[in-house]
């Protein structure tokens, strides 16, 4: 009975807890007392008097609720964007958890409120024109509101909704700390928008951080950071250890600036996604090597002929193909390079190497020839593109399936090779 006594606790405490360890207590966010002003706030707290709880709720996880409780790490980020007092900031995620009460009496009026529900959106609010503050969990926009109106602050506009699917409207600068499993669609989305923006300062997982700001070269340089790096530059701000967020996530985070460049090569970026998909399927083979593949040439073949029918021009066929294929990447003087290796201007240049062989990666039905290019069309199907990638990169363990992606295409049949483990 005993036993059945211990086992019937454990199983109400996973069934409360939203991380579902067995024996854990949910993790709650207890918001301070409100008050006309922090000073008072942090008064009382010094003093031993005790704040009233004015909601409990717990962190969910599907909403990646790792929330900050390091005001140091806000420092670099705010000194990093570098915002003026004419800016409007798009905060994503304005979420926090609050410092415990003991904490307090070693802060500042300053910061005291600037880690916990609302801290960074605090923080800016003082700096900017105007701070935009988007989540989508209604409890922390109720919290954040609350905390921001004691304060008095009115230049304070919160969106409640999600972020990958709400218009994100006209901004100077976004700061955000987003959840890990929105980073890829969220950057794409961001560099994808239609008004111009100075900068985001965004702090991401360390290792797709990291994958962002490789340079060619480098090892972990890859097709996500040849993509961004199209749009903008990136540089590193800080590392941010786990230890600084409650709860500590699994892994450290890294917080990145992305400057957009203020101008863009002018390239479909479908057709230039097309051909970086293909040079990283085997990112440390050739491409000479990657271009032999027959499942390449028949994909590509095939637009080949599409386009030279559209232009009134005979196709180039077979073993031939393939050599105009071989000519292009000799003429760019990539042939005996690894895509590892290969910077965004030297991609830019094989690819006009293959359309001026009226040599194509998307789709024919896709291509519009006669459309002149410009920002819309140069960022068009980033967003929509990205939705479906996630973070994924090619690597080599998934040629087979880039390979059968090519074969479909291609209108051939072919069977995928079974994988030793």
């Amino acid at each position: 009975m005993a036993l059945r006594a211990v086992r019937n606790r454990q199983a109400r405490a996973a069934a409360v807890s939203p991380y579902a360890h067995p024996a854990a207590a949910p993790t709650v966010i207890r918001p301070l007392c409100s008050s006309s002003n922090a000073s008072s706030a942090v008064s009382s707290a010094r003093g031993g008097t005790k704040c009233a709880d004015t909601a409990t709720f717990p962190l969910q996880k599907k909403f990646g609720q790792h929330l900050l409780k390091n005001p140091g790490i806000l420092d670099k980020l705010l000194a990093a964007a570098n915002i003026t007092s004419s800016d409007v900031v798009l905060e994503i995620g304005p979420g926090g958890c609050c410092l415990d009460r003991i904490m307090l009496s070693f802060l500042s009026v300053s910061s005291f409120l600037f880690v916990g529900t609302g801290n960074l959106t605090v923080r800016l609010l003082p700096l900017a024109r105007r701070v935009i503050a988007m989540d989508i969990d209604s409890r922390m926009v109720a919290e954040v509101q609350r905390r921001c109106q004691s304060l008095g602050f009115s230049n304070l506009e919160i969106v409640h909704g999600d972020a990958l699917r709400q218009d994100l409207g006209s901004f100077d600068v976004c700061a955000a700390n987003l959840p890990y499993q929105i980073s890829s669609p969220f950057l794409f989305k961001l560099l994808a928008h239609k008004h111009a923006f100075r900068c985001a300062v965004l702090m991401f997982q360390e290792e797709f951080g990291e994958r962002l700001l490789a340079q060619p070269g480098e090892p972990r340089y890859c097709r996500l950071a040849a993509n961004v790096h199209l749009f903008a530059k990136v540089t590193r701000v800080c590392k941010v250890d786990r230890n600084s967020f409650r709860p500590p996530p699994k892994v450290d985070s890294v917080i990145v600036k992305i400057t957009p460049r203020k101008e863009i090569l002018p390239v479909d970026f479908r057709e230039w996604n097309g051909l970086l998909r293909i040079c990283f399927t085997r990112k440390r083979k050739t491409l000479r090597s990657i271009f032999k593949k027959p499942s390449v040439l028949s994909m590509l073949e095939q637009n080949h002929k599409v386009v030279s029918a559209f232009k009134g021009a005979a196709p180039v066929n077979g073993s031939q193909f393939r050599d105009l294929c071989f000519e292009a990447i000799q003429e760019a003087g990539v042939s005996d390079r690894r895509s590892v290796s290969i910077s965004t201007a030297e991609f830019y240049k094989l690819l006009l190497e293959f359309h001026r062989r009226s040599i194509f990666f998307q789709n024919a039905a896709d291509l519009e020839l006669n459309k002149e290019d410009t920002k819309e069309g140069i960022s068009a199907g980033v967003e929509e593109l990205f939705w479906g990638e996630g973070e994924a990169e090619m690597s080599e363990d998934s040629e087979d399936e880039h390979s059968e992606h090519l074969n479909k295409r291609a209108g051939t049949t072919g069977k995928r090779k079974e994988r030793k483990v």
